[in-house]
């Protein structure tokens, strides 16, 4: 990862999660290839590239408190835990869910929180959050969301159908939203 775009403190903590430890046996020998793996019920972990971009996007800081809404293997979070105070994430799929904490364990991370579910507002008395990520398309920016984030905070959402999507980073303004298109993508739709 060299992308001379990315902050140096965000491209350091990908280099020092070990991917591998959040992969499935038989695709652990992929962890140093920058593209998307299968993680288990027709689930994929983002490439490294596209994780750092989304992470350097919120500008995460040691005192932030971030939502991630979709935790998957937990690759996320372990990144996230390096360069944030905490991270408090949703997994609708439970065995998803358990493996994260899994992974998470082995990789020493101890200032992240998972909670099984599929609404946008399980980690709601936590709010509101310095940072929202979203690794799952959603048809329009969820006003429960917007709701979580702190005026300053930012959110950073695939938005888009199965073929079409956009990133996009939104910043919460005391005026209102500002909304900025990032880059085209792919991700599984979001589920409420």
């Amino acid at each position: 990862m060299t992308d001379k775009h990315i902050s140096k403190s965000v491209i350091e903590a990908v280099k020092k999660v070990d991917r591998g430890l959040f992969l499935p046996d038989l695709e652990k020998r992929y962890k140093d290839i920058d593209e998307p793996i299968p993680i288990g019920f027709n689930q994929t972990t983002s490439q490294p590239s596209l994780i750092a971009l989304m992470i350097d996007l919120i500008s995460p800081a040691k005192s932030m408190k971030i939502l991630e809404i979709g935790s998957g293997c937990g690759y996320m979070s372990a990144i996230l835990s390096q360069l944030v105070d905490k991270v408090y994430s949703i997994e609708k799929i439970p065995q998803l869910a358990k493996q994260a904490e899994e992974n998470l364990k082995k990789a020493n991370c101890k200032n992240v929180y998972i909670k099984v579910g599929s609404t946008l507002e399980e980690w709601n008395k936590k709010a509101p959050f310095d940072g929202i990520i979203v690794s799952a398309a959603a048809g329009k920016i969820p006003d429960q969301l917007l709701n979580q984030l702190a005026v300053g905070g930012k959110m950073v959402i695939p938005v888009g159908n199965t073929l079409n999507q956009k990133l996009m980073l939104i910043v919460k303004t005391t005026a209102g939203n500002e909304a900025r298109f990032v880059t085209y993508c792919r991700f599984v739709p979001l589920v409420m």
